[in-house]
């Protein structure tokens, strides 16, 4: 009877330690957070590509490139043709034929031939190649088609470049540079008759709108010379809306062919201005 009341005993500790493991274990159910998937309202169904993903991230890069291309283009308004050229010259550019030959790679023959050199270190070997080059080198179609692009995009700009330089007063005057400028006319009657009076007065008014009338220009200062010497003003003048029409009505009202071109007295007269 004693070791029945033990099997007993110890059947109900087990069940009661069930018991309690299910408990706890609905009681950890009841108080886990569980946060619901999220799912959109306005999606009907699934899709497994993500190609507008994609497509919007080419687009953000395609944007990127045009701004940085308007930027360089604005940049490059402001630059001579000096300066324009040390970015987009075909030695800054890697477009020449060293750079392209230099992309290039041996022949097997030569490559068999000069590795077992290379390898123990001959310092011989590229002045014997330059002595005898090879007949011809082999090129990647990636390569040949990267360096043509360039070609052409070079050309491209090139092209535009001179046109832009071929436009409006930068075709008579040139790309007027600096912060300080000084115009120096000549009023000779060689100069200003036989119709060349209205053609320079029409150019010259033209540069004002165009080019004189830029932000980065601080001082202007005007004068003409025939046989003397006429000024607009004692001193170069701080550029601004109201300088830029007396230099406007100078040049319509007071431009007149003057005798002959006293060079000498006009140069010597805007050499005293610093």
């Amino acid at each position: 009877m004693h070791f029945i009341f033990q099997v007993e005993g110890l059947q109900l500790f087990l069940q009661e330690s069930n018991f309690r493991g299910d408990l706890q274990r609905d009681v950890y159910k009841c108080t886990k957070s569980e946060h619901p998937k999220w799912t959109s309202t306005n999606r009907t169904d699934k899709k497994n590509s993500d190609q507008f993903t994609k497509t919007k991230l080419e687009h953000c890069y395609q944007l990127f490139k045009v701004r940085s291309n308007d930027l360089r283009a604005d940049e490059a308004i402001k630059q001579s043709s000096e300066e324009w050229l040390t970015t987009h010259s075909l030695e800054a550019l890697g477009l020449t034929m060293e750079t392209l030959i230099s992309l290039g790679k041996l022949p097997p023959e030569h490559v068999d031939k000069y590795s077992e050199r290379v390898r123990i270190g001959d310092g011989n070997v590229l002045a014997e190649l330059k002595q005898f080059p090879p007949s011809s080198l082999i090129y990647d179609l990636q390569t040949i088609m990267e360096f043509e692009c360039g070609l052409y995009t070079s050309i491209s700009d090139y092209t535009t470049r001179i046109k832009w330089l071929m436009q409006g007063t930068r075709r008579i005057f040139g790309l007027i540079r600096g912060q300080h400028i000084g115009l120096l006319l000549d009023s000779s009657n060689a100069n200003l008759t036989f119709g060349r009076e209205r053609s320079l007065r029409r150019n010259l008014l033209q540069l004002f709108e165009e080019q004189l009338s830029e932000k980065q220009i601080k001082t202007l200062y005007v004068a003409s010379y025939g046989t003397r010497v006429y000024t607009l003003w004692p001193c170069p003048m701080q550029t601004n809306e109201r300088v830029l029409d007396e230099a406007k009505t100078f040049v319509s009202t007071q431009l007149k062919p003057d005798g002959s071109a006293n060079l000498l007295a006009g140069i010597k007269h805007a050499s005293v201005f610093p």
